[in-house]
């Protein structure tokens, strides 16, 4: 793997863990830019990104309980400071192939509060900020990419943006 791959694990948690504490007044100086954050993150080997503004927490190695009979879409169970958060994988989701032997290892914790969910994907990428008039919208709708905003290349590489309000 080249240098310039490499994250420093630490400081982009920091990072994060950063920008989650934007105050109202900040959002609402962000709604009038054109540029907003990201959160960039690969499943198999696509990439795609969410909106950090709907995000507050990124979680490691937390045990997962599965729900017997539940929709292959939900992986099962967590509870985190007391709630209890349907994790989603969204391998299944976005009907992506698991390619990897080792399990998604990330959990994104969404801002919703019904219902509570986490997000489970393989690898986080970066944080980016990207102009919202390059993304390029789909002009079709279908039932599984309903959730799917657009496109953008981004650094040579074609990012899959999604709206974490439409995630079934």
């Amino acid at each position: 793997m080249r240098q310039a791959n490499k994250i420093n694990f630490g400081q982009f948690l920091d990072d994060l863990r950063r920008s989650f504490k934007v105050s109202v007044n900040e959002k609402a100086m962000e709604e009038k830019k054109t540029f907003r954050k990201y959160l960039s993150f690969l499943l198999a080997d696509e990439t795609f990104a969410l909106p950090i503004l709907q995000l507050s927490e990124i979680l490691t190695d937390k045990v997962v309980v599965p729900v017997p009979g539940a929709p292959s879409r939900i992986h099962g169970m967590i509870n985190y400071r007391n709630h209890i958060f349907q994790v989603s994988n969204m391998h299944h989701m976005l009907q992506i192939e698991c390619k990897h032997e080792k399990n998604p290892s990330f959990l994104l914790i969404t801002k919703a509060v019904e219902p509570r969910r986490a997000l489970l994907v393989d690898r986080l990428e970066a944080m980016i900020s990207i102009d919202r008039t390059d993304i390029k919208t789909k002009e079709t709708r279908n039932q599984l990419n309903e959730f799917i905003t657009g496109k953008i290349f981004y650094k040579e590489k074609l990012i899959t943006i999604l709206d974490l309000m439409k995630l079934n």
